[in-house]
């Protein structure tokens, strides 16, 4: 009897063990998943994070000077580059210079390849420097349009997309 007694016994216990540890483990499945699909969820698309290292490198080289910004925005920013360097206009890039020292560069002569000047109506080839306060626009050519800085630094107003090398 005693031998019956203590079976009973273990019986019971290792129900109630096996009871117990399907409830917990039904209990952690259920919070994990409110956690992961609640708006705490941790996990994020890759063009989301692209996205945003996008920005911030952005934003960061603008703020610092940096060797190279790529930019393709419809609103305007505002640039200074030091001497030296070399502003690479891209197709419907609309900049407003502002001071310094800058000549316009271009790889061909031909008419529709080079700068417009906007505030005077004329465009400019090679060897051509920029007036404080005008308007230059860069068309859609093959040609290739820079500007070179010679002064100590050049200012601009500039949108659409560019690079700094």
């Amino acid at each position: 009897m005693n031998i019956c007694k203590n079976r009973r016994l273990l019986l019971f216990f290792i129900v109630i063990l096996i009871t117990a540890t399907l409830c917990i483990t039904a209990s952690a499945d259920e919070s994990s998943d409110d956690v992961l699909s609640g708006d705490s969820d941790p996990l994020v698309t890759l063009s989301y994070v692209d996205k945003v290292i996008k920005e911030l490198k952005e934003e960061i080289l603008r703020q610092s000077g940096g060797n190279t910004i790529v930019s393709g925005s419809s609103a305007y920013a505002d640039i200074s580059i030091e001497s030296g360097k070399m502003l690479l206009l891209g197709v419907d890039c609309e900049l407003i210079y502002r001071g310094g020292g800058a000549v316009i560069i271009t790889t061909s002569t031909q008419k529709g390849d080079g700068v417009t000047d906007m505030s005077m109506g004329a465009e400019l080839f090679s060897g051509k420097s920029l007036e404080y306060g005008h308007v230059y626009y860069s068309s859609n050519s093959d040609a290739k349009k820079y500007l070179l800085i010679t002064g100590e630094k050049a200012y601009f107003t500039i949108r659409g997309s560019y690079e700094i090398g």
